[in-house]
């Protein structure tokens, strides 16, 4: 694990780090590890962190499993829980997707609450063979067949390099154990038909190593990959270039390209062009095939409407879209504790206090908003997010904030710097100003709150509302 962490950076030495558990043989290996590398002077063990999804009976036991380890083993332990299913219904997602989500916004939550670096998570190196299987057999390039990345923004992967087997070996040699997820023996789903059928086979019939051979196909299809991606972005200078209704393709340039480097820069073209959702293999090759001599006259790729301009170029129309004004980072809000928002100008400031006694007075959604002492912390400040809804009282369901914030005419420019106060869970708790969820809302006789408060001091020679 050292050698992974060292050949990929995952975190500089001394650095604070943060340990995703969730009770399963692999995160409980990579605590124990990272408190000997922590005991050794390599990093700062800042804790560990446990989400519990509700999703199985077993929920419970494998909370009160890590309680107890971490208490054992004197780490910080910070533990929250989502309503998974309730949130994939709201969402209109897959149990996946929205466990995923949760899961990640907890982590992240997590890592900034305790002032870490990173986070680590423990994939290993079995779910690289098996998410490279996965994808091939989905029909996956490239940039699907790199598998699981080492890094990926402030989260880590340090057991990568280790196989499964090897980290359960490891727990055992140290007299500790671990619980079983039922669930991972499900072979209705596709990666445990995978790990328990595909992968045994070919270990058996064709390759023993099976597992390290397609980790290690996975990190050299990356490094291919990212040396491409780099080749692609140096080539896009002469092929890419404004246009007055959006972006203009030389389709002579973009010709003189081979075939790996033009499909990069024609995806890279339609993100930029704002397109709905991510460009497919078939939504790049339909605009490679505009540019060629004798293809269609027009397509719409990925949503974006790509006409032939003239005889050497090829026109990416985009949307009009308002100047963006700066949004909002996420922030975490200690309780009792305040946040600075400079973005929304001097002084503005966001306080969380509590528990106290509830206030008498109403709650008022520009200002000041009493919440249940029971809210999973840690609680962030931050902008909009991709896929974000609320719960308003009154309403009886959810709604898209996006649809929230149309409704109230907010001008598109602002949208992004509307303060949201998110819990552990991933949860909305307030939309300052706007609307808060019905069920973190707390009443008069609720006993002890938490109270929110934005302060926004009125501009120099205005009147404050």
């Amino acid at each position: 694990m050292r050698r992974h962490v060292a050949r990929h950076q995952l975190w500089p030495p001394g650095a604070r780090v943060v340990a995703a558990l969730s009770g399963g043989s692999d995160s409980v290996a990579q605590l124990l590890l990272l408190r000997d590398l922590a005991a050794a002077g390599h990093l700062v063990l800042a804790g560990a962190a446990h989400l519990n999804h509700q999703l199985r009976p077993e929920a419970v036991r494998d909370e009160q499993f890590c309680r107890a380890l971490c208490a054992r083993l004197g780490v910080p332990l910070t533990v929250a829980t989502a309503p998974v299913a309730t949130l994939a219904a709201e969402a209109r997602v897959s149990i996946e997707v929205a466990a995923r989500r949760a899961r990640y916004t907890f982590l992240e939550g997590a890592r900034i609450a305790s002032g870490a670096a990173v986070v680590a998570v423990a994939h290993t190196a079995d779910d690289q063979a098996e998410t490279v299987l996965l994808r091939l057999l989905r029909g996956a390039g490239p940039r699907g067949l790199r598998g699981i990345l080492p890094v990926r923004g402030t989260v880590v992967r340090p057991l990568l390099g280790c196989t499964r087997a090897a980290l359960r070996a490891d727990v055992e040699r140290r007299g500790e154990t671990w619980v079983e997820d039922a669930t991972n023996a499900d072979v209705t789903q596709p990666r445990n038909r995978v790990r328990h059928e595909l992968m045994p086979l070919l270990a058996a019939r064709f390759q023993p190593a099976v597992t390290r051979v397609l980790a290690r196909t996975a990190e050299v299809v990356a490094a291919d990959d990212a040396l491409l991606e780099e080749l692609a972005e140096a080539a896009r200078s002469g092929v890419v270039s404004p246009a007055p209704q959006g972006l203009a393709l030389s389709t002579a340039a973009l010709a003189r390209l081979p075939l790996a480097l033009a499909r990069r820069v024609a995806r890279r073209a339609l993100e930029q062009a704002h397109a709905p959702h991510a460009p497919d293999l078939a939504d790049v090759e339909a605009l490679l095939a505009v540019c060629r001599p004798g293809g269609p006259a027009a397509a719409e790729p990925a949503g974006v409407r790509v006409e032939r301009f003239s005889e050497d170029a090829v026109l990416l129309i985009m949307a009009p879209r308002a100047a963006a004004a700066t949004a909002l980072p996420s922030r975490p809000l200690p309780v009792p504790g305040s946040v600075a928002l400079p973005e929304l100008g001097h002084g503005c400031r966001l306080t969380a206090e509590g528990p106290i006694k509830a206030l008498e007075e109403p709650a008022d959604l520009r200002r000041r908003l009493m919440v249940k002492r029971s809210v999973p912390a840690p609680l962030v400040v931050r902008g909009r997010a991709a896929g974000d809804r609320v719960r308003p009282a009154g309403l009886g369901g959810s709604k898209k904030l996006q649809d929230l914030l149309v409704d109230r005419k907010v001008p598109r420019a602002e949208r992004d710097r509307v303060p949201v106060v998110a819990d552990a869970t991933g949860r909305i708790v307030w939309v300052v100003g706007h609307a808060a969820d019905a069920d973190a809302v707390a009443a008069g006789d609720e006993g002890d709150v938490i109270v929110l408060t934005f302060d926004q001091p009125a501009p120099s020679g205005s009147e404050g509302s």
